[in-house]
């Protein structure tokens, strides 16, 4: 499977760790370069810097191959644009996305958006169900 995380600072790396021990491909889109991207390279994990509401970075080709998208920015309302982005523009491409405000889970579950809950409970499990792509 072929996981893009889309910021998410710490947590992403966390996640592109653990996703790499299961044999998943990761793409991390980062706003700007950190300390830890040797390590993310060393893991295998694609790095590409860019926004992760670019339209032209979404459109990479290693990022459009992605069967999941977890995006992981601070703003909520970045977070559904990015992922009603990916829905309209993918096809059957799954979308999990932090909210920081939980009382907006399930609104963006109602939008369309696949998974939608607080950043530090998603998990490869979660990545990993069997919830139907909508």
């Amino acid at each position: 499977m072929v996981v893009t995380i889309i910021e998410g600072r710490e947590l992403s790396y966390t996640l592109a760790r653990i996703l790499r021990l299961f044999n998943h491909r990761v793409n991390i889109i980062r706003q700007e370069s950190e300390a830890n991207v040797n390590s993310l390279n060393e893991l295998g994990v694609n790095t590409i810097f860019g926004a992760g509401l670019d339209v032209d970075v979404l459109s990479q080709s290693c990022v459009s191959e992605s069967d999941v998208f977890i995006v992981l920015m601070d703003d909520d309302l970045d977070n559904l644009e990015a992922c009603l982005y990916i829905k309209n523009n993918f096809i059957n491409k799954r979308t999990i996305t932090k909210v920081n405000n939980p009382k907006y889970a399930k609104k963006f579950e109602q939008i369309g958006i696949d998974i939608a809950i607080d950043g530090a409970f998603i998990s490869p499990s979660t990545i990993s169900s069997d919830k139907e792509v909508k």
